[in-house]
């Protein structure tokens, strides 16, 4: 994970970079308990939001 904005979080916001890491992290934990075998990037580009709840994108 090298990106301008991952090195800033690094640098900047060290406890704001963990914690989404921790989020992403936890909604990838409990989508595959259930069953779902997508990854947290195709659940979220599917229209899931981080809790692994389908939710309706705006138009």
């Amino acid at each position: 994970m090298r990106s301008e904005g991952f090195i800033y979080l690094k640098d900047n916001c060290p406890s704001l970079q963990s914690e989404i890491l921790k989020t992403v992290a936890g909604c990838e934990d409990q989508c595959s308990s259930v069953g779902k075998s997508q990854s947290v990037c195709g659940q979220l580009s599917d229209g899931g939001d981080s809790s692994c709840r389908r939710v309706r994108q705006r138009t």
